[in-house]
Parts: structure tokens; C-alpha cells; sequence
């Protein structure tokens, strides 16, 4: 079965709801298991202590019995529990990049010549497209020689890549886009917001053991007396050693709690790898990708281990498994492969250096693609042969193929444009440059002359007559190509950018619906990787609320698609009546600008992810009333999928 986007981000949504429940009873367990340790310690010492009978009247206090002490143990658990937990989220806000920095990831420069670096640049790039999504920021971890990978960040906007050296030293093309694909599919379920705040999460309970082990080193030249002080009573050893043994019981509560932590890794994470094997599969109809990369992990001697300190807490991230546990966050290597392989001889793939040089030479793409289609039919179909793609569902073998070929179409010179800092932003701002000479190209000219050097001005009208013949469908793929690049502009050169951008894009005093198309994606892929993302709950999980936005969103692309208002009236009722709302006029074509169309798009950024599945389908409803789709619908359902955060394959 496909992949739905929309209800894999609905099931993540509620396995987040799933982990705060298992946290809380995890919480709630360490908050009896601590309260009976510490009431048993000082119910002994205190029994230890020598009797007064100045003082005690009685058989010594039973601090089993003491709900002061059981309430007391409850608020210091929680709050240190509640605070580390927030301070962990809060470091980890930046998203992906955060998580790849980490763990010791050098962001790999989009025009490295490194040829294992450009290949799985190359690659990346090919899925991101493919896909309908952002291309990420991709980072190597430059000190991990086994073959391993990760994706991380809230959402496809701030998503990042990273694999090990490892991994692209030692991975076939073939098996470097499996594991890439088994990466996009976090990518697109919604595993990863639920991966970084199964981190934030951990960490409080984590944080106990911590305090335990700064307790012990700080007592560690303390002088313990056992003995009586000269007015006869206990020298303080007794209390000390309390302190000593609550010390201990918080360390081994601390770690028992990561013991559950681990037990709830694995029950999140185990199930999401099935399901993005599975979709690796789907995506590039190529079984002996994926599968090859696993049986290499299983016969190399490096394995998936991950070395990095920090590399347990983001154990369950991985593509293979990166720590070793009893209880293990990816299922077993022999498993996996045959779920996608039932015939596999139980051989592993033994490593050597010559041997991906060997299967490079050998890999015969007939072979492998006639293997990939036989292995989609068995699954059903899913992935599917159609003419035309559905919202919401992993790409096919088709997106990539059609991404390899829009990308093939883009002249290599702006390709590598996009690929440098200076040159990226030359590269954007060369799209919105006037074709003809006159007085709305001069002021553009004159806008860039004053914002930069006469250097970077020619380079942008030397890139704006290569990027002229290239289709509007080209043009947008190459400015998500540049996104990554444009990502590491500084506050200041954003600036400049950004207001450069708008006069351009001004300078006519009129927005054409590819400049609008182009800043929609702008705003959508490359601001949102300059400021820190902030997670929002949706606000409306129903489409009712936000009618009019619906209206408005349907009535500009059935008008955009037919010049004859009759057809357009059929063609938006047919998308009104998927969003099971009644029947209504469409809005009058005068009323259908841009601006209209841009307020209804921020509306409806606050629905629910099945809303956005319904409003999608909806918009492609419309756009297929006619069994013709134009460019300008092209463009329009495009700023709607890249606004509402939804990858459509191509």
C-alpha cells in the first residue's frame, strides 16, 4: 500500500501523544520506586542514630508512612525531570542542524568536488525534487567509518541529511539512493519531529542519574566519621552515608529510567523502519539498493555503530543501528532484508576495497529496474504506474526519473550557481530579470547596483540570458535547488537579499504569478532555514472554520486553468464538493488576485494534516476538471503544496 503523507503525519501526531503517556507513567514510576528507596534509607538511618531520651519519645519515625516526604520527592523528581527535559528541547530548536552538529557533522559546501560527497549530493538532490520537497542541507560525519545515516529536523523545511564517511566511501550509487530514500520517507511521515522530542524527553530522566553522579564526585574527598563526637552523640558518618546512599539510589534511577527510555525508543522506532524500508522500495522501485546497503552493514567489520558520545541519545534516528541494546531501536538486519528480499541466502556482503568499484562497472539498470517493477507488483502496486501524481503519497520511480530529467534540463552552468553562496543569490535574482530592455529592466539594474558590486550585477544578467529558455517548472526546481545555499546566508546579507528580491519582483508595479510562485518558495524553504522554526500545534481540525480561504483557494485556480467562466463554475464546483461543503458561486474573476490567493494560503497553514490532505486533492480536482493542466495551474498548485508544508511528487 502507498504511502499517505498525510495519515503517516496523523499517526505520528499520535504516537506523539502515546510518548507523553508512556513518559508520565515512566515519571510516575520513578516517583514510587524513589519515594520507597529514600523513606527505607532514612527509616534505617534514623533507627541507627543512638537514643536520646531528652529528645525522642518512642520507637524512631516510619518515613513509609510520611506523605510529606512522598510529596515532597514528587515535586524535586518532576521539576528536575520537567526542566532538563525543557532545557534539552530548548538546545535542540535549531531543528536538524542542531542534531547533525551535534553529532560531529561538517555541513558538506552544496559545490564540494569530493567525488563520494558529490554523489551523494547528487542524489539528495534527485529524491528532494522527486519528492516535492525542500532540498536539504546535508552533512557528513567525518570520524564514523561504518555505513550509517540519519534524517532530522521538525519538518520538511528544516530538515537536514546526514551519513556517515562510511556510508558514502563504501555504498554503491544504487544503495546510497536506498538509504537516501529510507531517509526521505522520515522525512515525509512526520518521524522526525517525534525523533526530536523523544531526545528533549529522555534527557530529564537522564538528568537524575546525572545529579546522582555529581552528588558522588562531590563527596568523593569527603571525611566519613563513624564514630561519637565528646558530648556522646553520632559524629555526622551516619548522615553522610544517607546522603551517599540517596546519591547512589538517584544514579540507579536515573539509568533505570533510560532503561525505560529505551524500551519506549524501541517501541516508537522499530515500526517506522519497516515502514520507510518499505518506502525506500516504493520510491526507487529498487530493491537491490536498499537491501545491498544492509548487507553490507552485516558484513563489514565497522558495522552501523555509531562512536560519537552523544550517539545514544539519537539511537533510534538511525538507518541501522548505531548502539548496542538489549533492547535494540531497529529490528534485525536479517529481518529487514527479507521483507523486502524472502528469497536472500542469509549471506552478508563482506567489504572489501575493490568491491564497489566492481559493482559500479557491473550494475546492469535493466536487470535492477526489471527487479524493482516485479518487486512493486508483489507489494501491490502501490507505488504504481500512473499518468499523474497523487498528493500525499511517496514518489515513484516515475518522480525520480522526472526529476533526473528536469534537473538534466538546467544548463550546468546554473546548476553550479546554485551551488555557491554568492552565486545563488546572483542566481534567484536573475529569474526576475526583465527579457527586453527598458524602463522596468533599468530600474532592476538600478536596484542591484545599489544594493551590490558591478561584479555581482553582471553576474546576474549573464545568468538571467541562460536561464531564459528554461521552462517556469525548471526555473522553480532550480530555486529549491539553491535553497541549501541561500540557507547559510548571514542576518544581514538575508536583508539585502530579501529587499532586493521585493524591488525586483515590484519594479513593474505588478506581481506576475511566477514572482509570486518564486517568493512563496522562498519564504517556504529558505527563511524558514534562517530562523528558528517555531512548532505550532494546528488550530483547526476541520475545514469549516476556514470556508472562505477554501473558496477563495479554488476560485483562483479554476479560473487560472479556464478563460470561460462557465467551465470554471464546473471545474470549482467539482473541488467544492471533495471538501463535502455545499454548493456555491465561484468568486467573481475580478475578485481572484494574487493577494486574495496569498491570505487564503497563510489561513490554511493552521489546518490539520488529514485537512490539508482533503484541500489538496481538492485543488487537484479542480485542476484535472478539464483533463488539461496549464502552467499557471502548474504554478499555483505548486505555492499550495510548498505553503501547506505537503510534498507532491512530480
Amino acid at each position: 500500500m502507498a504511502m499517505d503523507f498525510f495519515e503517516q503525519q496523523y499517526l505520528a501526531r499520535k504516537k506523539t501523544g502515546r510518548l507523553v503517556l508512556m513518559f508520565i507513567a515512566a515519571v510516575v514510576g520513578i516517583i514510587i520506586v524513589k519515594y520507597l528507596a529514600v523513606a527505607g534509607i532514612l527509616t534505617v538511618a534514623m533507627a541507627q542514630q543512638p537514643s536520646d531520651p531528652t529528645q525522642y519519645h518512642g520507637p524512631p519515625p516510619n518515613f513509609f508512612t510520611d506523605w510529606r516526604l512522598a510529596a515532597l520527592i514528587a515535586v524535586c523528581v518532576t521539576t528536575v525531570v520537567a526542566l532538563a527535559s525543557l532545557y534539552k528541547s530548548a538546545a535542540l530548536k535549531g531543528g536538524g542542524r542542531v542534531v547533525a552538529e551535534t553529532l560531529g557533522g561538517r555541513l558538506i559546501d552544496p559545490g564540494s568536488r569530493d567525488p563520494d560527497e558529490r554523489k551523494l549530493l547528487n542524489v539528495v538532490e534527485e529524491m528532494a525534487i522527486a519528492s516535492g520537497t525542500p532540498v536539504p542541507p546535508v552533512y557528513i560525519m567525518e570520524d564514523e567509518q561504518a555505513i550509517n545515516a540519519f534524517a532530522a529536523g521538525y519538518a520538511p523545511q528544516d530538515a537536514v541529511v546526514a551519513v556517515t564517511r562510511g556510508c558514502v566511501q563504501n555504498l554503491s550509487r544504487d544503495e546510497l539512493q536506498g538509504v537516501i530514500g529510507h531517509e526521505f520517507s522520515h522525512i515525509l511521515n512526520g518521524d522526525m519531529r517525534l525523533n526530536i522530542r523523544l531526545i528533549g524527553i529522555l534527557f530529564g530522566i537522564l538528568a537524575l542519574a546525572l545529579i546522582g553522579q555529581g552528588v558522588l564526585r562531590s563527596l568523593r574527598y569527603t571525611r566519613i566519621d563513624t564514630g561519637r563526637s565528646r558530648n556522646g552523640k553520632g559524629g555526622g558518618g551516619g548522615v553522610i552515608l544517607a546522603i551517599i546512599a540517596i546519591a547512589l539510589v538517584l544514579m540507579v534511577i536515573g539509568y533505570l529510567g533510560v532503561f525505560f527510555g529505551n524500551l519506549i525508543k524501541a517501541a516508537v522506532s522499530r515500526q517506522r523502519e519497516f515502514l520507510a524500508d518499505a518506502s525506500s522500495v516504493q520510491f526507487t522501485r529498487n530493491p537491490a539498493g536498499i537491501t545491498g546497503a544492509l548487507k553490507k552493514i552485516g558484513g563489514f567489520s565497522f558495522g552501523s555503530a555509531v562512536t560519537h558520545p552523544h550517539a545514544a541519545e539519537c539511537s533510534h534516528m538511525y538507518f541501522g543501528s548505531g548502539v548496542s541494546s538489549i533492547f535494540a531501536t531497529h529490528p534485525p538486519l536479517g529481518e529487514r532484508i527479507r521483507r523486502i528480499d524472502p528469497n536472500w541466502d542469509g549471506q552478508y556482503t563482506v567489504i572489501r576495497t575493490s568491491d564497489v568499484d566492481r559493482q559500479l562497472k557491473q550494475a546492469s539498470p535493466l536487470r535492477t529496474r526489471a527487479r524493482g517493477l516485479a518487486y512493486a507488483m508483489a507489494l501491490g502496486a502501490a507505488a504504481g504506474e500512473r499518468t499523474e501524481p497523487t498528493p500525499g503519497t511517496a514518489p515513484s520511480r516515475e518522480s525520480l526519473q522526472e526529476a533526473t530529467r528536469v534537473l538534466e534540463s538546467i544548463p550546468q552552468s546554473l546548476r553550479e550557481a546554485a551551488r555557491m553562496p554568492m552565486s545563488a543569490q546572483a542566481m534567484v535574482l536573475s529569474l526576475l530579470l526583465q527579457k527586453a530592455d527598458g524602463p522596468v529592466l533599468a530600474k532592476q539594474v538600478a536596484a542591484l547596483n545599489h544594493a551590490y558590486d558591478g561584479a555581482f550585477v553582471s553576474l546576474v544578467q549573464s545568468l538571467a540570458q541562460q536561464a531564459g529558455p528554461l521552462s517556469s517548472d525548471a526555473l522553480l526546481s532550480l530555486v529549491s535547488l539553491a535553497s541549501p545555499t541561500l540557507g547559510q546566508m548571514s542576518g544581514n546579507q538575508h536583508r539585502v537579499f530579501k529587499a532586493t528580491l521585493d524591488q525586483l519582483v515590484h519594479a513593474d508595479e505588478r506581481v506576475s504569478l511566477f514572482e509570486w510562485a518564486l517568493v512563496r518558495i522562498i519564504k517556504a524553504q529558505v527563511d524558514a532555514r534562517l530562523t528558528p522554526p517555531v512548532q505550532r500545534a494546528p488550530r483547526f481540525y476541520s475545514l469549516r472554520p476556514v470556508s472562505d480561504a477554501c473558496v477563495a483557494l479554488l476560485s483562483v485556480i479554476a479560473h487560472a486553468g479556464s478563460s470561460d467562466t462557465q467551465t470554471a463554475q464546473r471545474a470549482y464546483a467539482q473541488g467544492l464538493a471533495t471538501l463535502g461543503f455545499p454548493a456555491t458561486s465561484i468568486l467573481d474573476r475580478t475578485n481572484c488576485s494574487l493577494a486574495v490567493f496569498d491570505q487564503a494560503l497563510d489561513t490554511l497553514e493552521a489546518v490539520g494534516p488529514r485537512e490539508k490532505r482533503t484541500l489538496v486533492v481538492a485543488c487537484a480536482t479542480t485542476i484535472h476538471f478539464d483533463r488539461n493542466v496549464t502552467d499557471e495551474e502548474a504554478q499555483l498548485f505548486r505555492a499550495v503544496t510548498g505553503s501547506l508544508g505537503v510534498p507532491v511528487p512530480l
